[in-house]
C-alpha cells in the first residue's frame, strides 16, 4: 500500500511539472484516477484512521473505517454465519499487506486478537481490553502463561490466533503453522475453528482485481494436534489456491 502510495505521488508530480500541453495533462490526471482511485480512496481512509489515533479516537472509529474500506473498495464475500455460537480457537493466516491486518475487527460477535505484548502500545490506540489480549513479553514460562490467557478469554468470546509463520511463507501460498495454538486446544479442551483470509493483490498503479474472501471452515474437535495442523494447512492452503482462481462476482 505505501509503494503504491509513493508511485502514484511521484507520477502526479510528473504530470503537473511537465511541459506538456494543458490538454493532455488533463487526460493523464484522468488516466491515473480510472486506474488508481480505489487505492487512493483507501488511502485517504486510512489517513483518516490516523488522523483519528491522534486525537484518540482510533478506538471509536477503527471498525467503522475498516468497513468503509472493504465496503467500498471490494467485492466481498464471507460465510461467517458458518462461526460456532460457542467460543473456539480461530486460528488464521498471516496477513501480508496492511489492508489484511483490518480484517479481524470484521468479524462478528465477541472476538478477542491474540497479539504480541510488544505491540501492546500501538495496539491499544485502536482495540479495547475486550477486543485484544497480550501475550506477555517475557520468554520463561511464556506458553504457560499464553494458555492460561487463552483459557480466560474462551469463557465469553472466540480466539483470533495467527497461526501461519511469517517466516517460512511461500509466496502468497500458506506455510508452515506453529504448533502451540493445536496443543493448547487439546490441553484446555477447546476446538479449533481455520480462518482463511485472502490477499490484497496490487500492481505498480492499482488493485486489479477487487474480489475479497474470508472462509470460516469446520469446527474441529482436537485429538491429536499434530494430524489436525495437518488438515487445517491442508485445507488453507487449497483456499488460498481457490482464492487467487476465484473471478466470482456479486
Amino acid at each position: 500500500m505505501n509503494n503504491t502510495l509513493i508511485i502514484q505521488i511521484i507520477t502526479l508530480l510528473l504530470i503537473v511539472i511537465l511541459p506538456i500541453r494543458s490538454s493532455r495533462r488533463a487526460v493523464l490526471l484522468l488516466i491515473l484516477l480510472s486506474y488508481s482511485y480505489k487505492s487512493l480512496f483507501i488511502t485517504i481512509k486510512l489517513l483518516e484512521l490516523v488522523g483519528n489515533i491522534l486525537i484518540g479516537r482510533g478506538r471509536s472509529s477503527y471498525r467503522n473505517i475498516a468497513s468503509k474500506i472493504f465496503m467500498n473498495n471490494f467485492r466481498l464475500r464471507n460465510n461467517f454465519q458458518e462461526l460456532p455460537n460457542n467460543p473456539t480457537i480461530l486460528v488464521t493466516t498471516y496477513p501480508i499487506t496492511l489492508l489484511e491486518y483490518l480484517v479481524p475487527i470484521l468479524i462478528p460477535g465477541n472476538t478477542c486478537l491474540l497479539a504480541s505484548g510488544a505491540a501492546k502500545k500501538w495496539m491499544d490506540m485502536v482495540y479495547t481490553n475486550n477486543q485484544c489480549c497480550y501475550i506477555p513479553i517475557k520468554k520463561g514460562g511464556r506458553y504457560d502463561a499464553v494458555k492460561e490467557i487463552v483459557r480466560e478469554r474462551l469463557k465469553n468470546s472466540h480466539i483470533i490466533m495467527y497461526v501461519e509463520d511469517k517466516e517460512r511463507r511461500y509466496g502468497r501460498s500458506v506455510g508452515n503453522l506453529w504448533k502451540g495454538a493445536f496443543n493448547m486446544a487439546k490441553e484446555l479442551g477447546a476446538t479449533i475453528t481455520p480462518l482463511v483470509i485472502d490477499n490484497v493483490l496490487e500492481t505498480m498503479w492499482y488493485i486489479p482485481q477487487p474480489n475479497f474472501e474470508i472462509f470460516v471452515g469446520p469446527t474441529i474437535s482436537v485429538l491429536d494436534p499434530v494430524s489436525t495442523l495437518i488438515e487445517v494447512r491442508t485445507l488453507m492452503r487449497e483456499k488460498k489456491r481457490l482464492f487467487k482462481n476465484n473471478k466470482f462476482m456479486i
